[in-house]
């Protein structure tokens, strides 16, 4: 069962998530939980740049994710020293690059 799973975005990356989101057709939740997916299940994070939030320039953001998605983050936090929410940033980043380059590429 999805547990709710709060996660603090920099204020300019929710912006490009919530941009990306609407040109997609997808939820902020979706685009992050994709990010999630691409990036950190498939990735090995040769690149990774921790990024964190100080406080007051940051939108909090609720995301669902199941037991076994939820478990694996742990883990690799565990595993880099790092927060489950310094990943997140990491990995939406990367898909807000991504599908930016993408959709522009594509004169969409």
């Amino acid at each position: 069962m999805p547990k709710q799973t709060t996660i603090r975005l920099p204020i300019e990356l929710t912006q490009s998530v919530d941009e990306l989101a609407e040109r997609l057709g997808f939820s902020r939740s979706d685009i992050i939980k994709t990010a999630i997916l691409r990036y950190l299940l498939t990735d090995r994070l040769n690149d990774f740049n921790e990024t964190t939030v100080g406080s007051g320039n940051f939108v909090r953001t609720v995301i669902y994710l199941n037991d076994n998605l939820k478990g694996y983050l742990k883990q690799l936090s565990s595993a880099t020293n790092t927060s489950i929410n310094a990943l997140i940033i990491y990995a939406t980043l990367k898909t807000c690059d991504h599908y930016s380059k993408l959709l522009t590429e594509l004169g969409l």
